[in-house]
């Protein structure tokens, strides 16, 4: 009798499993994490218009949130966006009063959140920029709050650099404007660089590889520097040759040319009369050179002019002019000449007359009679 209990009653519970669990679960639950874009995906095996899921989001340290949807997808970066914070997504279908099993995944962004079965979330490092100059590598890049806008990433990011099987650790904080760094490596030779962050946020690691100018050799870049410099010595000297043999190659201007193209300066004359000298005379002594004679006695004959002979008439004179051509040169030259002799006559051409030399003493001399004192 008690066993027929027994078994109408696990028969009972066996009935009401199968009903319950009739509606299957969602199959192949998947988390896509990827730079704050998180999506849940899953598969249904039996998907009909009446089949939806519900999806519950529980952080760990924050609020639930419930959505019910039609679709095999959700958005949940909204939700999901603290980096410090694991998540775990439960997803069950429903068909009208009949449920599904629930399935669940865990995600997050923190190393320190991570356990068994957390699926990884990651961020990429921000874009890094490298400069070279001689044997140094200059590293810049925005911090991650800058890229990526989201409050949880306000706090100080460290992050290391792995070169030559060296590391270097550097820090930046997020009011600066670009996280730099500086790295000495060797001339001539390319490395790769390993940016690894190493914070609690979970980022992904970026590689780059940088090459270093090779240094230039002494000898060659002295003796290109002389070539360089013979070579300028030459072309400069050519070209003073050149100009030289160019200027003793031009023709002098002829004299007619450069009188007309130099403007001529007027010339002023000065006309003045022309002096004859005439040493002045004076007595060698006070002895008058004839002895005065008593001329008390001596009758002075009376000249008078002579008679003109009525038989001869005036006869005029008339010069003709001479044809000879002269230029308007010796023209003008003549006709200063003139002007200069004008009123002047030859000492020679006048009368002659008794000059007192002395008191009782007279010569005889030429040329315009001396005034009356």
């Amino acid at each position: 009798m008690s066993k027929g209990l027994t078994l109408l009653f696990w028969l009972f519970i066996v009935l009401i499993y199968g009903g319950v669990c009739s509606v299957p679960p969602p199959t192949n639950i998947s988390a896509v994490c990827h730079n704050f874009v998180n999506v849940l995906y899953w598969n249904y095996s039996t998907p009909t218009n009446e089949v939806r899921f519900n999806v519950k989001i529980k952080p760990y340290t924050g609020l639930l949130q419930t959505f019910d949807t039609s679709q095999m997808y959700l958005d949940m970066s909204e939700y999901t966006s603290d980096v410090s914070d694991n998540y775990l997504v439960t997803v069950k279908a429903i068909d009208g009063q009949e449920v599904s099993k629930t399935v669940s995944i865990k995600f997050t962004y923190s190393k320190s959140m991570i356990d068994e079965g957390t699926h990884k979330c990651s961020l990429d490092f921000p874009p890094i920029e490298t400069s070279v100059h001689k044997d140094k590598i200059n590293v810049s890049f925005p911090h991650p709050y800058n890229t990526y806008n989201q409050e949880s990433l306000t706090e100080m990011f460290t992050y290391r650099v792995t070169h030559d099987e060296r590391e270097t650790s550097f820090d930046c904080y997020d009011d600066e404007e670009l996280c730099t760094a500086e790295i000495q490596s060797e001339m001539g030779k390319c490395i790769d660089l390993t940016f690894e962050p190493t914070g609690d946020v979970l980022f992904s690691t970026f590689n780059k590889n940088v090459c270093l100018p090779k240094m230039p050799d002494k000898p060659i870049y002295i003796a290109a520097l002389v070539g360089g410099g013979v070579v300028i010595l030459f072309i400069f000297l050519g070209f003073v040759w050149l100009l030289c043999k160019k200027w003793s190659s031009i023709p002098k201007i002829p004299e007619v040319l450069i009188n007309f193209m130099t403007p001529n300066k007027p010339r002023s004359v000065i006309h003045q009369p022309l002096e004859t000298p005439v040493s002045p005379v004076s007595p060698a002594s006070h002895f008058p050179l004839l002895q005065p004679e008593d001329t008390t006695d001596i009758e002075v004959p009376i000249v008078s002019p002579p008679e003109k002979d009525p038989s001869i008439t005036h006869t005029e004179v008339v010069m003709e002019p001479e044809t000879t051509c002269t230029s308007e040169r010796d023209g003008n030259f003549e006709s200063e000449e003139s002007f200069q002799d004008y009123g002047k006559s030859s000492d020679y051409d006048s009368p002659k007359f008794l000059q007192e030399m002395s008191p009782g003493d007279f010569a005889t001399g030429y040329g315009p009679r001396p005034s009356v004192l």
